[in-house]
């Protein structure tokens, strides 16, 4: 990343994360919230246009784009916080971190897919901009590098992955509220994780059978550009190649199963977040979801 851009960007994070650590009291009536809310809004609408950007318009310019939002938090939060303040009549606090947090959410993911277009590299551009002392954003960035990355198919170690997953599931050990958007950048990591598998060739390799499975047993397929429910089988020498794969978290078991270039749709359960340490910890799957 260019090194204006990176120190500009760097210098605005330090400063909203100091300013999210503090509450202003502030005397204030719902008019003058709504408006302070409407405008911190305006703002964040005006950061996510400019960060399609510099995609056109090249490094200088983000650069001096980098500035301006120092600007911002350096200036106008406490402008508007200062408005705010005056001609009004009812004191209550206004929740500085939570007015912030979008903004935040905002850079982290602009900070991480700077970084990887410019690196190609996923793990440094997890490290830039995933800082798990504000989990939320740095959850928020670690989905939109997965998902960038497996659209320009680059390529990473899986260990890279399997850090990752487990620093987002510490997060939600705590605190549970952030599982929502932790299990969605989970999924973006499965999905990315199978794009790391080369296209398959050929018939699967067929392994032992073991002793009366109880599921019914679906065994030595390629399913390809297609769409399959996982629930209520048994998975055996099968390839999943560029197919949508949907799990309920029901009773399942895979002996030799592959998935390549695969997205998947599940809601959180257990089973589900075993099947998510099994994508993410083999090639060939292998386990049981009883």
């Amino acid at each position: 990343m260019d090194q204006d851009l990176k120190k500009a960007l760097k210098e605005m994070t330090d400063a909203i994360s100091a300013l999210s650590r503090h509450t202003v009291e502030t005397r204030t009536n719902s008019a003058g919230a709504f408006e302070v809310e409407r405008s911190i809004q305006a703002k964040l609408e005006i950061l996510d246009e400019r960060s399609k950007w510099h995609r056109n318009i090249g490094w200088g310019i983000a650069t001096l784009y980098g500035a301006a939002l120092v600007a911002i938090v350096t200036f106008w939060i406490p402008r508007e916080i200062a408005i705010a303040r005056s001609g009004i009549t009812d004191s209550v606090k206004i929740d500085t971190a939570a007015q912030l947090l979008p903004l935040q959410i905002q850079l982290a993911k602009i900070t991480g897919l700077m970084e990887l277009r410019q690196s190609k590299d996923v793990a440094q551009a997890i490290d830039q901009s995933a800082d798990f002392a504000t989990p939320r954003p740095a959850i928020e960035a670690i989905k939109a590098i997965a998902q960038q990355a497996r659209a320009e198919k680059l390529i990473t170690s899986p260990s890279v992955l399997r850090e990752v997953n487990a620093q987002i599931q510490n997060a939600v050990s705590s605190d549970p509220k952030l599982n929502k958007d932790a299990w969605s950048a989970r999924l973006a990591l499965l999905d990315y994780r199978s794009a790391l598998q080369q296209p398959f060739h050929g018939n699967p390799v067929l392994t032992p059978s073991p002793a009366a499975p109880s599921l019914p047993l679906m065994q030595e397929f390629v399913f390809r550009d297609a769409r399959q429910k996982l629930d209520g089988f048994f998975w055996k020498d099968i390839v999943f190649e560029n197919t949508r794969i949907e799990y309920d978290g029901g009773p399942m078991a895979l002996q030799n199963v592959r998935f390549i270039n695969c997205t998947f749709t599940m809601k959180y359960t257990p089973r589900a977040d075993k099947f998510a340490e099994l994508i993410l910890d083999q090639n060939d799957i292998s386990g049981s979801l009883s």
